[in-house]
């Protein structure tokens, strides 16, 4: 006979058991969305000032950057391969009227040739 009573014991409530790799999947998860949060974030920012740019030329760019400077280290967004933020696409394009490149991937590609012909 026993001094416990059946009733008495429950057993608890146990989690399932997880393996290493499911808790790494979730984590991610929980970075993805995380990121997803911040990318929205910054991305309405980055387009309000993205027009202002855009409408700027010559002495307003210029203005743009040098009350823009604090801005330069600003979290990167937007729709190139290579995120940027409002400072470096002013610089960008004020760079691209200087040199009356179409795009900055040619003024880009200038660039480089005059650094990798410099080294030779």
């Amino acid at each position: 006979m026993s001094l416990l009573k059946k009733k008495a014991i429950q057993s608890e409530e146990r989690e399932p058991l997880t393996t290493h790799s499911a808790v790494i999947a979730k984590q991610q998860k929980k970075t993805r969305e995380y990121q997803k949060q911040l990318r929205a974030k910054y991305a309405e920012h980055w387009k309000a000032e993205k027009t202002i740019i855009d409408l700027a030329e010559g002495v307003e760019l210029s203005a743009y950057i040098n009350e823009h400077t604090d801005n330069m280290s600003d979290n990167r967004c937007g729709i190139h391969s290579m995120k940027i933020n409002p400072y470096e696409l002013a610089v960008i394009k004020k760079a691209m009227e200087i040199k009356e490149s179409r795009s900055s991937r040619e003024l880009f590609i200038e660039y480089c040739k005059t650094i990798t012909k410099s080294t030779h």
